[in-house]
């Protein structure tokens, strides 16, 4: 793949971009269209296109696994506490909350799934 650098150092120019992007995504769920889900999948596509640049995997699936678990105690854990705290509590704090671990969740599984399929693909 030595005759696409063009498009390597477009990519690598493009990546803080997509990163600030899929934050934007992911905080502003609660105010306007877009959220956790969305800007997780945007987060995700960095791991993609990082690979298709690079040509290496370096990511730990099993790793990655137990993070997931972590952010969905953390998730369930949030939702508790705001049923029970939900007149202490502000509901902008909890939206975000859930969104910022929401999309850390779904950018972490997007990214399992894609190097899953692209270790399954270089057999």
């Amino acid at each position: 793949m030595g005759s696409y650098t063009l498009l390597r150092i477009v990519s690598r120019f493009l990546l803080p971009y997509i990163l600030l992007f899929g934050m934007h995504v992911v905080l502003g769920g609660d105010i306007s269209p877009g959220g956790g889900f969305q800007g997780g999948v945007v987060l995700a596509s960095i791991y993609l296109l990082m690979h298709f640049i690079t040509e290496e995997s370096a990511l730990n699936l099993q790793r990655i696994i137990q993070i997931e678990k972590v952010l969905f105690l953390v998730l369930l854990v949030a939702a508790a506490g705001n049923m029970a705290l939900e007149a202490y509590i502000t509901q902008t704090g909890v939206l975000v909350l859930m969104n910022v671990v929401i999309g850390m969740k779904v950018a972490l599984g997007m990214g399992a799934i894609i190097a899953t399929f692209l270790e399954e693909g270089a057999v």
